[in-house]
C-alpha cells in the first residue's frame, strides 16, 4: 500500500517538473526567439560635416 502512495507522489512530481519545462519553453518561444524572417532596418544620414 505504501508503494502505491510513493509511486503516485513521484508521478505527480514528474508531471509538475514537465509542466514547468513546457511553460519555460513556451515563454522562450514567445519572448526570446526571433521571427522566422528577421530583419534589421538601418537608417543613417551623412552630411559630410565633421562631428
Amino acid at each position: 500500500m505504501l508503494e502505491v502512495f510513493k509511486t503516485r507522489r513521484r508521478d505527480e512530481r514528474l508531471a509538475h517538473i514537465d509542466r514547468i519545462f513546457r511553460d519555460y519553453e513556451s515563454w522562450l518561444e514567445e519572448t526570446q526567439m526571433t521571427e522566422p524572417d528577421p530583419y534589421v532596418q538601418v537608417i543613417a544620414a551623412f552630411t559630410g560635416q565633421p562631428a
